[in-house]
């Protein structure tokens, strides 16, 4: 009897045994898969981190050109009303008396062609 004890014995200390084996497996299965998400969650940060500093990078760019067409429109209007100044100006002289005034001294001053 003593021997089927000492047998049994050293069954379930096998078992215990294969038991500790599969459970250290198991282990570095979970610490492998662990790993490997975690690499993948430290790729997936650092690619965000590059895009999030590209994308401030395009904003700041964008406000820049903004910035610039802003200064161009404003340069475009300011230009504009120069002009139409310069035409009320003209308009304003090809209407007045002293331009016809000019006119008849020039006509006196100029000789006239034979």
């Amino acid at each position: 009897m003593s021997e089927d004890r000492l047998d049994r014995l050293e069954a379930l200390a096998e078992k215990i045994l294969e038991g500790l084996a599969e459970t250290r497996h198991r282990t570095d299965s979970n610490a492998k898969s662990i790993q490997a998400l975690s690499d993948a969650v430290a790729r997936d940060r650092e690619a965000f981190n590059i895009e999030r500093k590209e994308w401030a990078q395009d904003r700041r760019r964008v406000f820049e050109w903004m910035a610039r067409l802003a200064a161009a429109q404003a340069d475009f209007y300011e230009m504009q009303a120069d002009h139409l100044n310069h035409l009320e100006r003209i308009d304003a002289l090809r209407s007045s008396p002293r331009r016809e005034r000019l006119t008849d001294i020039l006509d006196r001053l100029t000789p006239k062609p034979d």
